[in-house]
């Protein structure tokens, strides 16, 4: 089984990306900002790493054991 990380996952993009994911059979991984909304990807099976990816050491630990990487986050202001 592939497993895959999401980053921006909470977004309408990545939940999307997310949601295809899951339903190809992947085992996903979801990169989320402790402060995120996850309404958008509430319900789903993935396992979420708090943390942010401009903090190195959490973007270690989501993409550790990962086949896959979709970077789908963007910084809004």
């Amino acid at each position: 089984m592939i497993r895959a990380l999401v980053t921006g996952a909470t977004g309408f993009i990545g939940s999307s990306v997310t949601r295809l994911l899951l339903k190809q059979g992947y085992q996903v991984r979801v990169l989320v900002r402790p402060d995120s909304d996850q309404r958008a990807i509430a319900g789903l099976d993935v396992q979420r790493v708090v943390g942010d990816l401009r903090d190195i050491e959490s973007l270690h630990a989501a993409v550790q054991g990962c086949d896959q990487v979709y970077h789908v986050a963007a910084l809004y202001t």
